[in-house]
């Protein structure tokens, strides 16, 4: 004979310790990997400020804060989200060029309206970054996109605007410097404060 009173004080017996097991683990988890975020901060302000040599340039401590976050970043999510394995390395950046000011006219600057071109004038004359204006033809002289996109584009299924930004996007991360866009106007320099930035983005409207 069973004893059915008896099996459930058992059975509720075993479930009360396995609730307590499960959040002692989750705790112990929890403690773990705020353990490992604190260390993985550590050592990104270690290594990419600290340690970031104050007498180096300002493009080079650049390079060198984002190379060390291109390696610990990674590192760190590759623990949890196994997912993060997968995704491939980000390259160290080696930017040593001038920045340039980046903008695309995609029919080509001599057939730009003069508004555009009024804009273009303001950038060479008031900037001191060079402003390269790239078009159909010569943008993939810096860029190269996936396959999938550049025949998107070429069926039409990629408008202007949506393309500019795509192309943006690649020629930031390949050549680092600014993007204007082709009706920005220009009546200063580009203040210190937004150049010695390592991002930054404005939207207007």
């Amino acid at each position: 004979m069973h004893n059915n009173k008896g099996d459930k004080h058992e059975r509720y017996r075993r479930m009360v310790k396995c609730q307590k097991s499960f959040y002692s683990d989750n705790q112990n988890k929890g403690t773990c990997m705020k353990l490992s975020r604190t260390f993985a901060l550590a050592d990104i302000v270690l290594r990419a400020h600290i340690l970031n040599p104050l007498w180096w340039s300002r493009d080079k401590r650049r390079e060198h804060r984002c190379n060390v976050a291109a390696t610990a970043i990674p590192r760190y999510m590759a623990r949890y989200v196994p997912a993060a394995g997968t995704v491939p390395e980000v390259r160290p950046i080696h930017n040593d060029k001038r920045e340039k000011i980046w903008t695309l006219w995609l029919q080509g600057e001599d057939k730009a309206p003069e508004l555009v071109k009024a804009c273009f004038r303001s950038i060479r004359a008031n900037c001191k970054q060079e402003l390269v204006v790239l078009d159909e033809n010569t943008i993939w002289d810096y860029i190269t996109l996936p396959p999938e996109i550049v025949a998107k584009r070429k069926a039409g299924q990629i408008k202007h605007a949506h393309f500019a930004d795509i192309c943006r996007v690649e020629l930031l991360y390949e050549h680092g410097g600014i993007w204007l866009d082709s009706t920005g106007f220009a009546t200063a320099p580009i203040p210190d404060e937004i150049i010695n930035q390592d991002f930054f983005v404005y939207m207007a409207g």
